[in-house]
């Protein structure tokens, strides 16, 4: 069944309720003035709700005749899961080259706060109690944290490497 989900191209993106894993993931969005859009994406971690974020917010760009969006969207925890959110600006048609307007220290900024979303995430992923007595389905759900772990440790290390290099 996963691989007929795959070939029919579904990835998971998509409208808030409509998104992969049921409601809680997505997008949504809300113009606020010509060419201004407020944008909030929701996923699973970090990378997949930033990543969101500025997808839907070049798609909102581009839907409305202009071209790539300036956008750079704040990274944080709810609950048990991430979410981007911003404020993007539609660059005019044409206008290949999109510069955020960031500053060194606003990098750094938003790194430390997706380290700090990384890590509660981290937290709250970890499996309570001990590994006696454990069925099948605990002993899968394990593996799968594990996977989970070790590519939220290595988010946080590609972070820390980048704010390092960035403090230079």
């Amino acid at each position: 069944m996963l691989s007929a989900c795959s070939q029919a191209g579904f990835e998971g993106y998509g409208p808030l309720g409509e998104g992969f894993v049921g409601s809680a993931y997505g997008y949504t969005d809300r113009q606020v003035g010509t060419g201004v859009w407020q944008v909030e994406y929701v996923g699973a971690d970090s990378a997949e709700a930033r990543q969101g974020a500025i997808r839907r917010a070049n798609e909102l760009c581009q839907q409305n005749g202009f071209g790539a969006a300036n956008f750079t969207p704040s990274v944080a925890p709810r609950s048990d899961l991430i979410v981007a959110s911003g404020t993007s600006r539609c660059l005019p048609a044409g206008q290949g080259f999109v510069s955020t307007g960031r500053t060194r220290a606003d990098r750094i900024a938003e790194i430390d706060a997706e380290i700090a979303a990384l890590r509660i995430e981290l937290v709250t992923s970890q499996a309570p109690g001990s590994r006696t007595g454990m069925g099948t389905l605990d002993i899968l759900a394990a593996g799968m944290n594990q996977v989970s772990t070790s590519s939220i440790n290595r988010q946080i290390a590609e972070l820390e490497a980048e704010r390092a290099a960035l403090l230079r």
